[in-house]
């Protein structure tokens, strides 16, 4: 019993030291009909499509900062932020984010592309992922047993609080993954290659001006390269970075997730680090 009531309260700690963030209540819109949420994303996707369109012709900081402090109150007025997410607080946020930034920037700029920093984003693209950290789950064992099914269940509680990290619309401070590559190889044979890009479009305003990609790209900060192994396969994932320093909205991830990816992903506010590329990311 003395046993049991050790690992209960480690696990409560683990759980509780992952699940610090910036939330408001009923962030989710998951209790909704399907249809209502596919309404409401439509609806913020043609809101965020008609923003895009806007920022060729964007051409000063202020002007970056009118135009999505007029996208986030647009979002909010027709209902599209989640129940008591408060989109003056929001804004406050991404404007002090934004105007702080300002007073000591570093350029950033890439050979394999173009990129930005202090900025403000805009982005509707799929295969985007928004990764919360500090979190223990970046701890290779504490993962293992996370997301591992063959762990036992109490071990499994600890992805609870990092989904709900990754789900909930305001994030402070993460970074995102920008398409990806997954390969097997089985007894020496490759068997499984995939590479996705993502699809759609981002906007920047900051420290290099306006930076704009389309069509089809990758994050270009960094790779995480990851690899694993299952009797006689061997797994590998390149997760290209980016994103870094994002305060803002990442929301209907439920839909884009739950469709595969295939959805795009829709966020809005200030990040530290953009850079993209139209190339591969990884050694070839």
């Amino acid at each position: 019993m003395m046993k049991k009531g050790i690992i209960c309260t480690v696990l409560c700690m683990l759980m509780m030291t992952s699940s610090v963030v910036f939330f408001s209540r009923n962030v989710s819109a998951l209790d909704t009909p399907q249809l209502e949420k596919n309404l409401q994303y439509n609806q913020a996707v043609a809101i965020i499509s008609k923003a895009l369109t806007k920022c060729d012709a964007v051409t000063t900081r202020q002007e970056a900062l009118t135009l999505v402090m007029h996208t986030v109150a647009e979002l909010q007025e027709h209902g599209l932020l989640s129940k008591g997410m408060n989109g003056g607080l929001v804004q406050r946020y991404i404007t002090q984010a934004f105007l702080h930034s300002q007073m000591a920037p570093h350029q950033y700029r890439n050979s394999n592309g173009s990129g930005n920093s202090n900025c403000l984003i805009i982005g509707l693209a799929n295969m985007t992922y928004f990764r919360p950290f500090p979190t223990i789950l970046d701890i290779p064992l504490i993962s293992h047993l996370a997301f591992d099914n063959s762990s036992p269940w109490y071990f499994n509680l600890l992805a609870f609080p990092y989904a709900f990290r990754t789900l909930q619309p305001f994030k402070f401070g993460p970074y995102a993954y920008i398409g990806g590559r997954l390969k097997e190889t089985t007894n020496g044979s490759v068997t499984l290659d995939e590479i996705h890009p993502t699809v759609g479009w981002v906007w920047t305003f900051g420290a290099n001006g306006s930076q704009k990609w389309k069509g089809s790209f990758f994050g270009n900060l960094s790779v995480r390269y990851q690899n694993g192994s299952f009797k006689w396969t061997t797994y590998e994932w390149w997760d290209p970075i980016g994103i870094r320093g994002f305060v803002g909205i990442n929301f209907f991830d439920f839909i884009s997730f739950s469709g595969g990816n295939h959805f795009p992903s829709i966020y809005i506010g200030f990040a530290r680090k953009v850079g993209m590329t139209y190339e591969y990311p990884w050694p070839q």
